[in-house]
Parts: C-alpha cells; structure tokens; sequence
C-alpha cells in the first residue's frame, strides 16, 4: 500500500504543531515556577530565569512573562530595570488584552505590574509625565486585581514624584502607600522605605514635628530588623531634619552613626553630609579631612561641591594660593558654565575677605589712634606739673604729632577709597560676568527658547536653574529658602522663572496655563510669601530688589 505524499506532509505538521505546543507547554511551567519562587527566593528565580535561552521562539504570552519575570528579578537584585525592550515588550501585550484584565485576575495583575516596571524605566530617564501616567495606570489594575503589593509600591513612586511639584498629594499618596502596605504586611524592610520617604517629603515642606515622628517609627522598624545598614540609613535621615533645624552638633552626632553601616552606593553622599554638618559645627580640620576624601568621587557634583567647600575652609584659613588651587579644580570637576560662575564666585569671596581685612586693618589703625592721644594727653599733664618753660617744646612736639597724625590719616582715608572704588568695579565686571554665564548657560538657553517646558522639568533640571541663581544672582535662590523657610517648590520655581525675566505671558506657556491662571498665582504668590497683600509693588520689583 503506498502512502500518499498529502498525507506524510500533515502528519509531519501535526508532529511540528505538537512538539512546539510540548515546548511552549514547558516553558510556561518554568515561568509559573520562577514567578512563584521571586517574592522570596529571587536568587533562585534569577537563576531559573537565566538559564532559558530560547525565550523568543517561545509564544507571545511566554515572551511577555519572561520580560516581566526578568525585569523584576533585575529590580529585586539591584540591577535597575535595563533597557525598554524586554519590558516594553510585557507591557505591550497586556496592555493590549486590557479588556480582559478586569475579569481576569492573573491578567490585571501582570498587567498592573507591567506599568509599573515600566514606569521605573521612564524615571530612570527623567520622563516623569509618562512615569506618572503608568503608574496611575499601575495603581488602578493592581487595585482590581488584589495585588496589593504592586500598589502600594506604585503608590509611594507616584507619592515621590508628584512631590516634586506638589507636596501635599505627594504625601498623601505615600500615606495610601503606607495603608495598603499594612494590610498586605510585606518585607519590613520596604515598610521602612516609605517611612522615611514620608519623612523627607514633610521635611521639604518644613513640617518638622510630622518628619520627627515617622523618622521614629523608621527607627522602630530598623531595630525590628536588627539591620546595623538600616540603623544607618535613619540616622542619616534624622540627622538631615536636625541640619534643616540648624542643630548641627545634634546633626553631626546622628551624621556620624549614619555613617558607621553605609552602602557603597550611598558612601560619598553620606560622607559629604557628615563633612558638611561638620563645617557648620566649625570643625573646619574634620571638614577638611572629609571633604578631601570625596575628592575621589565617581559623583561630578560630590566633587565639584568637596573643592569648592575645601577652597572656602582654605581662605578662612588664610592661604589664598591653596583657596584659589581648590577653587581651579572644582572648575575641572563641573561643566564649563557652572565653571565660569564658580570662579567668578570665589573671587567674590576674596574679595569680601580682602575688604573685610583691609577694615580690620583701619579699625587696628583706629585703636592706635586712640591710644596715641590717651599717651599725648598723659604727657601734656606731665608737662604742665614740670614747668612752663618746658610747655611749649612739648606743646610744639604734640602739634607736630599730630599733624603727621593727620596726614597718616589722610592717606589711609585716600588708600581705603580708592580700594572701595576698586571693589566696586570689580564688583560691576563681576556682575557683568555672571550676567554672560548665566546667558550662555545651556538650562537658561533652553528656558529662554521654549524647547522646555514645565512637564520637562526634572528635579535634576531646577537644581541646574537653582544653582545658576545662586552662582548669579548673589544666591538668590538660598537666601530666599533661608528668609522663607515655608515657602513650597512650586513656589520657589515661580520665583525663580521670575527672576530670570519670564514676563506672564511667557509663564503660561511654559506652564501650559491661562494668562489670568498665571496671574492668579503671582498674586497669591505675593500675598502668601512676601506678605505683600494689596501692595502697590509688583512682584517683579520683590524679586528684583530682593
């Protein structure tokens, strides 16, 4: 009986269409195992998940499941979430079966998680609109779908990032976030983050007895976990809310147990904070010390901040050569245009220094010069007890004193003049200087254009805008922090842009608000801050003159 050719061909597609669907098959029961292994066994689910090579032959579903599976394994082992693709790949999949996710549990549930890892990626990238947005998205299908560890964690990362830009619902939602983790009571360990994420988010709004009690119960929970790192990591904290305080030696004292159990990822900020509180504690030789060691810092920033503080403990000290060599290699350390500002900076310091030296100097001189006549007077006593005759000699010394007195005067009077006209126009280049840096800036520049606008604005981004203020601006930025210890980010930004000559119709487009919105909110601006309620003034002329 010969077989027909038609029928060999099915028979070998049927026996392909089974092995494929054996080996998808498989695959999917090694997934389900990696997925039940993560939550406390990530070692092992990172080793399962390793050892599959062919993941993309597998089926779409496998493929999502794998993308997912591995990038939490990633985050759980401290890797980061990597590139896009793989989880991209996750949440493109689930994201498109969204109908079925609400009468699907297992499906809302990956789905939930999907946006929230692909979230971390786009915070990674400083994408915060699209960060947000997932995971919102995150927070709603985790909710639905009972995984409630997805969403309180979703909810202390939309907590922080929404912070930013306004701090009451960023701690609310990091308040939620505390909530849903109490009743699914996961790893203490995650419990002690949001905790202190709470802390800081009501220290930069400047609540500092709402920071001191969760700074507590993060130090509760750290001793429940018995964990020397932990213990660390709530000191540094609590000695940051002492520092905000201004009560460094309380501060240095927490800064150095924080200092005792440090990771090496957070080394070089704890120890700039312990070489920080030490300065403002005037122990200028530990400081020193500190400051010196984080010279060799992979952080640009760290460094750039350890010369400039090191060049500033050096003119306390004197040595004006060793001030302006720190002062040359924090240029080095920073990009060109914060470069120029520093340097113009620290010729200004030198220069207040000089000023500062020179009247101490005439105040020296002024001394003397009361000494001299107290010696003269004496003198003229004793003259006049010893006789007459003798009285005009010494009569014709004193005037002689005098008079050169005089002229020593004079020309100390003409020396300090011209040194304060000196100062004056070196204080004018100065300006004139941070004037050209400030419109070089490649952040001003950008403001300035419109090529960014609020949505792109990163926390990374208003530091460059603050410290270019400060630099610029004759610290503009922490001198209005220091006379307004309550004013909100959201606030301080608006001063900022002001400050850099953003007329309101120019805020509301890089606010994407109405004119009248814009408006409304320098009024309220300078009602609530500047207490300017009602006042003739303008807020442009506040900031300006302040």
């Amino acid at each position: 009986m010969v077989s027909s050719p038609l029928g060999g061909i099915r028979g070998g597609l049927l026996l392909l269409a089974i092995l494929l669907t054996s080996c998808d098959s498989r695959m999917s029961r090694i997934l389900d195992e990696a997925d039940r292994l993560l939550p406390d066994n990530p070692d092992s689910a990172d080793v399962m998940l390793r050892g599959v090579t062919d993941w993309q032959s597998m089926g779409r579903g496998n493929q999502a499941l794998y993308g997912l599976l591995r990038t939490k394994t990633d985050a759980m082992q401290g890797r980061g979430v990597g590139s896009d693709s793989i989880i991209r790949q996750a949440y493109d999949y689930y994201s498109s079966r969204a109908s079925r996710a609400s009468s699907n549990t297992e499906l809302g549930r990956r789905l939930g998680q999907s946006e929230f890892y692909f979230a971390q990626f786009y915070i990674a990238t400083d994408s915060t609109k699209l960060a947000e947005d997932l995971l919102r998205k995150a927070i709603r299908h985790s909710d639905e779908a009972g995984d409630l560890r997805t969403c309180y964690m979703a909810h202390q990362y939309l907590g922080n990032l929404a912070g930013r830009s306004n701090q009451r619902e960023g701690i609310e939602l990091l308040k939620q976030s505390l909530y849903i983790y109490n009743r699914c009571n996961d790893k203490p360990a995650n419990q002690l983050s949001i905790l202190l994420d709470i802390g800081y988010s009501y220290l930069a709004s400047s609540q500092f007895d709402s920071t001191a009690v969760y700074f507590d119960r993060a130090m509760q929970v750290a001793d429940l976990l018995d964990s020397d790192v932990k213990r660390s990591e709530v000191h540094r904290a609590i000695s940051s809310l002492h520092f905000y305080q201004q009560d460094y030696p309380t501060a240095l004292q927490y800064a150095k147990q924080g200092q005792a159990h440090v990771g090496d990822a957070e080394r070089d900020a704890s120890l700039f904070m312990l070489a920080e509180t030490y300065l403002y504690c005037d122990s200028l030789r530990q400081a020193y010390t500190l400051f010196s060691e984080l010279k060799q810092s992979h952080q640009t920033m760290i460094v750039y901040e350890a010369y400039r503080y090191l060049s500033q403990i050096a003119a306390i000290d004197g040595d004006n050569e060793r001030a302006l060599s720190y002062g040359d290699s924090s240029i080095t350390a920073s990009e060109a245009m914060y470069h120029d500002a520093l340097s113009q900076k620290d010729q200004y310091y030198q220069d207040l220094l000089q000023n500062e030296l020179q009247n101490e100097q005439l105040r020296y001189q002024h001394r003397m010069t009361i000494l001299w006549v107290i010696i003269i007077l004496l003198a003229l006593a004793f003259i006049i007890y010893i006789g007459y005759r003798r009285l005009r000699i010494y009569i014709r010394r004193i005037n002689l004193k005098r008079k050169r007195g005089l002229q020593i005067q004079r020309a100390t009077i003409r020396q300090v003049q011209d040194l304060q006209e000196e100062v004056v126009d070196r204080r004018k280049e100065l300006l004139e200087v941070k004037h050209i840096t400030m419109e070089e800036s490649r952040i001003y520049q950008q403001l300035r254009s419109g090529s960014i606008g609020s949505l792109d604005m990163t926390p990374s981004r208003w530091l460059q805008v603050e410290q270019l203020l400060d630099a610029c601006s004759d610290h503009f930025v922490s001198r209005l922090k220091l006379k307004y210890p309550t004013i909100s980010q959201s606030q301080l930004e608006l001063c900022m842009l002001t400050r850099l000559g953003f007329s309101q119709n120019e805020l509301a487009d890089f606010y994407l608000r109405s004119v009248e919105a814009i408006k409304s909110r320098r009024k309220k601006l300078k009602a609530e801050v500047f207490g300017e309620k009602g006042s003739a003034i303008s807020l442009d002329d506040i900031i300006e003159n302040f």
